[in-house]
């Protein structure tokens, strides 16, 4: 009876991967997409339950063991492969389809990133909240000579250009401004 149950367990589980999740049956995240899988969407529950710290050091450990790159996008929603994408919610809303599942989801915000110290190679931080208390984290999870590129609308980077200024040291930035977008590429010593 108990191999009975396991071999109908097995199958459920499989049948279950390859459908999509409907819509309607998904509390967590309503808007999930059809390409969404059950497993999909029983990793993104564990994650929304877990401590971000320990949903960052799991994705951190499965880097480490491939040699890749630590790349970070705040508010990231999957647009840069290999990246860990650092978002309060699972679920695209701009970047590509949205309501897909973000990859290499991590639970967090610009201001807190749950990452350790001394960590990212490259940081990514385009069109999402910029202030003092981000650019502390971003100096806390950023390597030596690691690369930091910002992108944000030339009318808002005003707001927050002295403060880069005095976080980063203006030697270390390269500004280019096409009149609508402002980029920053940002090499810390």
């Amino acid at each position: 009876m108990k191999a009975l149950l396991y071999i109908v367990f097995i199958f459920i589980f499989v049948s279950c991967s390859s459908r999509p999740v409907p819509q309607r049956n998904i509390a967590l995240a309503p808007t999930i997409g059809s390409m969404a899988t059950c497993i999909d969407a029983f990793s993104m529950s564990l994650k929304m339950k877990a401590n971000p710290e320990d949903v960052a050091n799991t994705i951190l450990k499965e880097f480490d063991d491939e040699n890749l790159p630590i790349v970070l996008d705040i508010g990231g929603e999957g647009r840069y492969v290999d990246a860990i994408n650092i978002n309060p919610q699972p679920i695209t809303s701009t970047t590509g389809e949205s309501g897909r599942i973000i990859p290499n989801w991590v639970p967090g915000r610009g201001d807190n990133i749950p990452i350790p110290a001394k960590t990212a190679d490259v940081l990514y931080l385009e069109n999402a909240p910029m202030n003092i208390a981000t650019m502390e984290e971003i100096i806390r999870v950023m390597r030596p000579r690691g690369k930091i590129h910002l992108s944000h609308p030339t009318d808002f980077v005003e707001t927050y250009y002295d403060d880069l200024i005095n976080y980063f040291g203006k030697d270390n930035i390269q500004r280019v401004d096409n009149g609508i977008i402002t980029e920053f590429d940002i090499i810390l010593p």
